[in-house]
């Protein structure tokens, strides 16, 4: 089972480079939710990022700014779990 686990965590990091080593330009690797709300604070709706979830490190969390329901909202960042193809 610790082989499987380890197998998994490999294939999630390798998932945030592209074909040649690059790495993709919306990946933040491991941020807190505060970090990547703090960095996200003053950025226009729609702006993201993905980071590794803190809670849970085999999938990742999507952190975007979100407009609000009303037009006198203000942005306001917002996460989201994302789960591994195969995971679930």
């Amino acid at each position: 089972a610790a082989a499987a686990a380890d197998d998994d965590a490999e294939k999630t990091y390798r998932s945030c480079f592209t074909a040649d080593g690059q790495l993709m330009p919306w990946f933040h690797g491991r941020l807190t939710r505060q970090q990547a709300k703090d960095l996200l604070a003053k950025s226009p709706p729609g702006t993201f990022l993905v980071r590794f979830s803190e809670t849970n490190p085999d999938n990742f969390s999507l952190t975007y700014v979100d407009a609000g329901e009303k037009a006198s909202d203000p942005p306001r960042p917002k996460h989201v779990l994302i789960y591994n193809l195969g995971q679930h």
